[in-house]
């Protein structure tokens, strides 16, 4: 995924008063979403909301609000966007004489560009003045997409410097005549936090719509089935797996002169070995990967150097998952395998942190012993296979990020191996809908 990105264009203090304040000369870029943050003083009176115009841009206002008791600082947030903005300045103009500015101009790739002037690059917005306080903060609504970015902007009608919010990159920080602060990160945050001197800050958030969407994976259960006869070859019952979905196949096997992994072969996908885990000596638990345009009708076929003892399968497949990569490859992003010999419940195993948060989480687990086994906590079971009271198949998923993947049993300490996997979902053309929603202090939440 193009994740969005940031370029700061031109930042400024003008101390001395005036009705129309200019900027310096910038070049915004075909596309991209254009940000001007603006903050005025007006002693003895409220400043009024300017107007903004230059790069042959419409500049359209997203929030605006005034600080202090007095309210003589006024912070007004404009954005733009067009095909071809022409190089030169920016002129923001007031209808009366404001004693001093400060402004901040930024843009940003990878967004939507749906709507006029930007309109679809913005989900939501919101605009605060805090209390007399040194950790300003302001939060937003829960974000429409794990793409999408966090965008906040804050003033006070002092000097200073202020520090970014935990996990946010500053774009700039002027404070030679009015304190003003812009920063953003490339992923999703409710709440933007600054820190500063003890005064009342305007504050404006945003969460910027990304180019791309990831959406949500599904899951569907094709075939499981435990086979306690002495055979070379297991062929599962016939499925008929979907276009471009992960399809993931989880067996144990046990062979008594030390456990051989199988070839996987049906319904014309090339079968992947994703991990393995050691139950016992003579028992193992392996899952494999496959995925294709177009799978045919059929069985599958596990295919073994010698004579197995056992052999328990379960196939899944999950959709809406990333399609590039061979066989599924990139659909994958992480797999750890795990063992105990001897385990009172629950049994887990640890996966890094997600790189999605619309990621799913797969599980499969093998005993050496029947038990009755209950999901972890949020996930659903799939499969739980028993052969002959010996052994045991245990399958889980989960739509979202987990990466402590576990089970539990009601009792005893038996030897057990996991398999967890974090599931890639895919990112599709944002549709570039604003979020509808109610207006929440002087903004702002609309149809843009």
């Amino acid at each position: 995924m193009a994740n969005i990105t940031e370029n700061t264009l031109t930042s400024a203090n003008e101390g001395s008063a005036a009705t129309v304040f200019t900027t310096a000369s910038i070049a915004p870029a075909a596309n991209q979403l254009v940000l001007l943050i603006v903050m005025a003083q007006r002693i003895g009176g409220d400043p009024s909301i300017p107007t903004v115009a230059g790069n042959g841009l419409t500049w359209v206002q997203i929030g605006t609000q005034l600080i202090a008791s007095t309210n003589d600082g006024r912070i007004t947030l404009f954005r733009a966007m067009g095909a071809a903005p022409s190089s030169g300045t920016v002129v923001i103009t007031y209808s009366e004489e404001q004693n001093n500015a400060t402004w901040i101009i930024s843009e940003f790739d990878n967004v939507s560009t749906t709507g006029l002037n930007g309109s679809g690059a913005i989900v939501q917005a919101v605009d605060e003045v805090s209390s007399v306080t040194t950790t300003p903060s302001i939060t937003l609504a829960a974000f429409e997409n794990s793409a999408n970015a966090t965008f906040g902007a804050t003033s006070n009608l002092s000097q200073g410097a202020y520090t970014p919010g935990t996990g946010f990159a500053e774009i700039a920080d002027l404070d030679s005549a009015l304190a003003c602060q812009t920063q953003w990160r490339d992923d999703n945050d409710t709440s933007v936090t600054w820190t500063g001197n003890s005064l009342a800050h305007g504050m404006i958030a945003v969460e910027i719509r990304s180019n791309t969407v990831v959406v949500a994976i599904t899951q569907a259960s094709l075939t499981g089935a435990a086979d306690a006869v002495n055979r070379t070859v297991y062929t599962t019952a016939s499925i008929t797996p979907t276009g471009n979905s992960l399809v993931l196949l989880a067996c144990i096997h046990n062979r008594g002169a030390g456990p051989q992994n199988p070839t996987v072969a049906g319904n014309g996908l090339t079968w992947v070995l994703v991990n393995s885990g050691v139950v016992t000596s003579t028992l193992r638990l392996n899952v494999y990967r496959a995925m294709g345009v177009a799978p045919t009708t059929g069985t599958v076929t596990l295919t073994f150097p010698s004579d197995r003892l056992r052999c328990a399968w379960a196939i899944t497949e999950y959709a809406n998952v990333l399609t590039t990569g061979s066989n599924g490859e990139d659909a994958i992003v992480q797999s750890v395998a795990g063992d105990d010999d001897s385990v009172t419940s629950p049994f887990s195993v640890t996966l890094a942190a997600f790189g999605e948060t619309e990621n799913a989480t797969y599980g499969a687990f093998g005993f050496n012993a029947n038990q009755t086994i209950s999901a972890g906590s949020g996930f659903a079971e799939l499969y739980e296979l028993e052969v002959e009271s010996l052994e045991e198949l245990y399958v889980e998923w989960k739509a979202t990020n987990d990466t402590g993947v576990d089970c539990s049993w009601s009792s005893g300490t038996p030897e057990v191996a996991g398999i967890a996997i974090e599931i890639a979902a895919v990112q599709e053309p944002s549709s570039g809908t604003s979020k509808a929603g109610t207006a929440g202090h002087m903004g702002i939440m609309l149809g843009w």
